[in-house]
C-alpha cells in the first residue's frame, strides 16, 4: 500500500545479479511495468525473472529521468565490459534539492560492533566501503577510491555532491550531509590501505 500510495509503478530495476530473488513477486504485483537491469547481468536473470531492457538504455546518463540517475563504479569491473551492478543518484523533494545514493553490493554498511560472527570472519562488518570480498572481486580498487574522490567531491555537477542519503542493499541507511560526506571520505580512504 506505501508503495502504491506514491504513484504508478512504471519499472522494477533488478540492482544485480546477486539481488533477483524477489524481482519475480514485484513483477507478479506489477505485471505492467518494465523490468530492468544493468546490461552486464543480463544473461544471469534468464530463469529467474523476464528482463525488458537494461537500465542503460532506458535511463540516460546525461540527464535525470524520472528523477532516477545511474552511474558506473570505475574500476568495480574492467572498462572494456558490461557492469553487473551500478549505483543510482535519486532526486529527493526536500528544500536542499538533495540526492539518495542507492548501492546494493558494490558498497556495504555493517556495523562491526553489531554484526554476527561470520559476518566479521568474512570482512564484511567495516562500517561503510567496499568489502573485502568486493575489493577482491573489483578490478581495480584504486580505480574505485579515485571515482569515488572524483564523483563525490570534485564533480563539476555540485548537485551531484549534495547526497544526504546513503541507502545500502546490506547495512543502515546513512542520513545527514556530513554523515555521508564522512562516509564516502572513509570508504576512499580504506581502499588506499
Amino acid at each position: 500500500e506505501v508503495l502504491d500510495s506514491l504513484g504508478k509503478v512504471s519499472y522494477i530495476i533488478v540492482p544485480s545479479s546477486m539481488h533477483r530473488l524477489d524481482a519475480r513477486h514485484y513483477q507478479k504485483m506489477y505485471p505492467k511495468a518494465k523490468v530492468v537491469c544493468p546490461e552486464g547481468a543480463r544473461s544471469k536473470m534468464n530463469g529467474w525473472v523476464d528482463i525488458d531492457n537494461s537500465v542503460e538504455n532506458i535511463l540516460d546518463t546525461s540527464s535525470d529521468y524520472m528523477g532516477i540517475k545511474w552511474l558506473r563504479v570505475d574500476g568495480a569491473t574492467a572498462s572494456d565490459k558490461k557492469p553487473i551492478e551500478l549505483v543510482y543518484l535519486l532526486d529527493l523533494e526536500d528544500a536542499e534539492n538533495s540526492k539518495a545514493l542507492c548501492c546494493s553490493d558494490i558498497f556495504f554498511n555493517i556495523n562491526p560492533e553489531s554484526a554476527d560472527f561470520v559476518t566479521k570472519m568474512i570482512g564484511s562488518a567495516n562500517g561503510f566501503g567496499m568489502t573485502s570480498i568486493g575489493m577482491i572481486m573489483a578490478e581495480d580498487p584504486g580505480r574505485v577510491q579515485q571515482w569515488i574522490l572524483k564523483q563525490f567531491f570534485e564533480n563539476e555537477n555540485k548537485s551531484d555532491c549534495n547526497i544526504s542519503c546513503i541507502i545500502v542493499g546490506h547495512g543502515d541507511v546513512i542520513l545527514g550531509n556530513e554523515q555521508v560526506k564522512h562516509a564516502l571520505t572513509n570508504a576512499a580512504r580504506k581502499l588506499s590501505s
